[in-house]
């Protein structure tokens, strides 16, 4: 439980302030319960007594004088106390009720605050923190951890509370109407529970993690099949990844459903027990020579009692064993929680302001400890306005440069200064706002072209003259308007409705929406044909002064109008000023080979 104890101490801190105020009044409502299901317990006693002899009730003066002020049925105690009854068990029904409603709107709005902290520390997670991590598990954080935590943490876990704060009165009651009655029942019922409880936690342990991995396994699986469908229809192999899903489904519903016998089924050996346990206890006191005036109360009490522990000690129970099953995915998501990764919003829309330019200065960068520098005490200095082409085999490392440059990767040593200002994590929001980036696989939200031109804006936010410009010189304008629905034209999960050529032209479009002060080309051409890509080139060449291109490419004509270009090469970047020198250069190697 110690596991269970931490995580859900870094749960409890992750949460807003209004759940934490709602847990405390939901403890006080458990309390009320609790008392209220003492109240009806205790008053069984009088009501037998009464049933069997109306004179007991001088056993109980001050009931006597409460049944004695009810209107119209002061001369018959036995039916006000009946009344009384059914009045309190109705206010029992109605607390228990509310409880319910109250506990359930709570788990719920506690797993909406964990999720939007999870999907908000996943969204400003370090960029290299992607990179050692499957998507899969994110995902399966978000849907599957976050349902099994509504289901199989939060409910269980306030079920829990509200159960022992019940159990735990009764008790304290029972203890004080028959102490031994009291002590057989903790000693039967949670003798039993306990015994059942040690063995099934070690199977609910090793259940909990086989299901966090099935679950991760089997989201891997679906993205990839679904992903690569065409490869899997044009090969004919369906059958196999059929067999591969149901290698992996079939074991986790095992698990899933080992868990839930092993949570209800106690029920009833615990439910059997009891009977027995009542019917000894009837024959003990008739066997100790007890009278019925005496016994029959206490047992009709225990009986009672008994009706509502049993019940609410299985809810205990089960509660306790939902928490263990799926102790694994909560502390997932208790780290997933514990750092808090969001940046500051203050710059959110702020550019920074670059009016010399930028440079690297003696930046190396290694993406562990276990592998060797990529780049490796780089020093270069980019004034604003330039064009630049970046070229060098695959593997040498240009993406990793061009992502140094944005921010994303970190140098594992030297600096990046921007106007002789050092780039860090004060600035670096600014910084990356000033970029616009444009990759060879161009991301598109099953959304409108304008949606997607225009990224991450709400549909009032979009500059509608700014998506037409922005297409018009990405050669895209002519084809959006013979569209049917034009704009607002939807592309398709990831822009399966449209060509190669066109995503890029769409990711192409977006950046120059932007209006960057630095744009990034990484191989962004590479599926369109010679004339477009031309134009579009020359286009964004003619940007403007203060703007600065990188153009990555493996086609070295898409670098003729560029000033300058650095080649990766074994660690370091070699400068070219001019696109003939480079060609020149390449050529004479290629001759000397």
């Amino acid at each position: 439980m110690t596991n269970i104890t931490v995580s859900l101490k870094y749960l409890w801190q992750s949460l807003a302030s209004f759940n934490k105020r709602k847990i405390i009044l939901l403890f006080l409502l458990n309390i009320v319960n609790a008392v209220a299901e003492v109240v009806s317990i205790g008053s069984i006693i009088p009501i037998v007594s009464l049933m069997m002899n109306e004179s007991n009730i001088l056993k109980y003066p001050m009931l006597d004088r409460v049944l004695s002020n009810i209107p119209g049925l002061s001369h018959n105690k036995v039916l006000a106390l009946l009344v009384v009854f059914a009045m309190i068990t109705i206010i029992v029904g109605v607390i228990r009720y509310v409880t319910l409603v109250f506990t359930n709107k709570l788990a719920f709005s506690i797993s909406s605050n964990v999720a939007v902290k999870v999907y908000s520390n996943a969204l400003y997670k370090p960029y290299p923190i992607h990179l050692k991590e499957n998507s899969s598990e994110m995902i399966s954080d978000l849907t599957i951890k976050i349902n099994s935590m509504i289901s199989g943490i939060f409910i269980p876990l306030l079920t829990f509370v509200n159960s022992f704060f019940i159990v735990f009165s009764i008790l304290v009651a029972l203890f004080v109407i028959s102490p031994m009655v009291a002590t057989v029942i903790v000693v039967v019922f949670g003798g039993a529970y306990w015994i059942i409880s040690k063995r099934a936690v070690k199977k609910l342990h090793l259940n909990s993690g086989l299901i966090v991995k099935l679950d991760e396994k089997l989201i891997k699986l679906i993205q990839e099949s679904l992903g690569g469908i065409r490869e899997i229809n044009l090969e004919g192999n369906q059958k196999y990844y059929i067999k591969t899903f149901s290698a992996i489904n079939t074991p986790l519903r095992n698990a899933q459903s080992e868990n839930v016998i092993a949570g209800t089924s106690p029920r009833y050996f615990v439910e059997t027990l009891g009977i027995i346990t009542i019917c000894a206890v009837a024959i003990l006191s008739v066997s100790f020579n007890h009278s019925g005036s005496d016994i029959f109360p206490v047992i009709a009490a225990f009986a009672f009692s008994a009706q509502r522990i049993l019940p609410t000690a299985q809810l205990l129970y089960t509660s306790w064993s939902s928490l263990v099953g799926n102790s694994v995915a909560m502390n997932r998501l208790a780290n997933e929680v514990r750092i808090n990764y969001k940046g500051s919003e203050s710059s959110e829309h702020n550019k920074m302001d670059i009016s010399v330019g930028f440079e690297f200065k003696d930046v190396s960068f290694q993406y562990d400890l276990q592998h060797p520098n990529v780049i490796q005490n780089v020093n270069l200095n980019i004034p604003v306005g330039s064009r630049i082409g970046v070229v060098g085999k695959t593997g040498m490392g240009k993406t990793t440069l061009m992502d140094i440059l944005m921010g994303l990767l970190e140098p594992t040593s030297g600096q990046i200064l921007i106007d002789g200002v050092e780039l860090t994590q004060d600035n670096i929001k600014k910084w990356r706002n000033a970029i616009a980036h444009v990759p060879q696989n161009i991301y598109l939200s099953d959304l409108s072209i304008k949606d997607n031109i225009a990224f991450g804006l709400n549909n009032e936010e979009i500059d509608m003259e700014r998506v037409h410009a922005a297409a018009k010189k990405a050669q895209l304008h002519d084809f959006i308007m013979q569209l049917p629905e034009k704009y607002d034209t939807q592309v398709g999960e990831r822009g399966v409705r449209l060509s190669g050529g066109q995503r890029q032209r769409i990711g192409i479009a977006r950046a120059l929406y932007k209006q960057a002060e630095i744009v990034i080309f990484d191989e962004a051409t590479s599926a369109l044909d010679s004339e477009t890509e031309e134009k579009i080139m020359q286009s964004i060449y003619e940007s403007g002064d203060n703007v600065t291109l990188f153009i990555i490419a493996h086609r070295v004509s898409t670098l003729r109008l560029v000033n300058t270009i650095f080649e990766v090469k074994n660690k370091k970047v070699m400068i070219h000023d001019s696109y003939d020198g480079y060609v020149l250069l390449s050529q004479t190697e290629n001759i000397l080979k």
